[in-house]
């Protein structure tokens, strides 16, 4: 317990009784020595009341070794609930059918999300702010760019959101000026309402849009997405600053 003790953080903690059954949910970042693994099932049987459980979640395949029954893989939505989703996202109790045009492009848009809930939810936050189809067309235009572009520089799109990516702001600018781009370096998660104050005044949708009060130069941290129900996790991203002339080619 004190290996994994050392190298995680607890994110959420029920004290009970001695004789109570208890529940351990361990999040796994990356694989893990089996050594270890044994060690802590071995302090679990000591410290531990009989008929308690230990549930690992992690993103490696590895980890399914680790279990005494069968793992349980969650896959991605299908696209029609992913659809069903991200429409309420952006249209909440408005039925869609009352703007055609605007629901055909956000469902082009929730294609290329490639269901992500992260990216859905600053995207939804991006066309509510403009119900106009120019603007949500430049919303497409732009998530299908910021795919291509990181195909071109970084030889791939990058499948995980902790992966670094480079994206562009949606402000308008004037040929020849500076491009606003930006490397996103990582990925971060918060845990519970006390964290808030701490967060970046910066979201992602400042960042895309443009509406900050003052450029950020250099590394700085924005807040990418913040949920509204328990246990309140908050994303932020680290960002970097990258000077490119728009008469170039990226």
């Amino acid at each position: 317990m004190t290996t994994f003790r050392d190298h995680c953080v607890i994110k959420h903690q029920n004290i009970s009784l001695d004789e109570e059954k208890s529940l351990v949910v361990i999040e796994l970042l990356g694989d893990v020595d089996k050594g270890v693994w044994k060690r802590l099932l071995h302090s679990s049987e000591r410290c531990m009341p009989h008929g308690s459980k230990i549930i690992i979640t992690s993103r490696s395949e590895k980890v399914a070794s680790l279990g005494t029954t069968e793992a349980v893989r969650l896959n991605y939505l299908s696209k029609e609930a992913y659809w069903y989703f991200f429409r309420m996202l952006v249209f909440g109790s408005t039925d869609p059918e009352e703007h055609p045009k605007l629901t055909s492009i956000a469902m082009e848009i929730a294609v290329e999300m490639c269901g992500s809930f992260l990216y859905a939810y600053v995207a939804a936050a991006l066309l509510r702010e403009n119900l106009s189809a120019r603007f949500w067309y430049r919303v497409l235009r732009h998530l299908r760019e910021y795919k291509q572009k990181n195909i071109l520089l970084l030889g791939e799109y990058p499948a995980e959101e902790d992966q670094p990516r480079y994206i562009l702001s949606l402000a308008k600018r004037r040929h020849g000026s500076e491009d606003t781009k930006f490397l996103l370096q990582s990925s971060h998660c918060h845990n519970g309402p006390a964290s808030h104050g701490g967060l970046p005044k910066i979201t992602m949708v400042d960042l895309l849009s443009g509406t900050w009060s003052a450029m950020p130069r250099g590394k700085f941290e924005v807040l990418s997405w913040r949920s509204v129900i328990p246990p309140y996790y908050s994303y932020t991203t680290a960002c970097e600053f990258v000077r490119h002339s728009s008469s170039t080619t990226a």
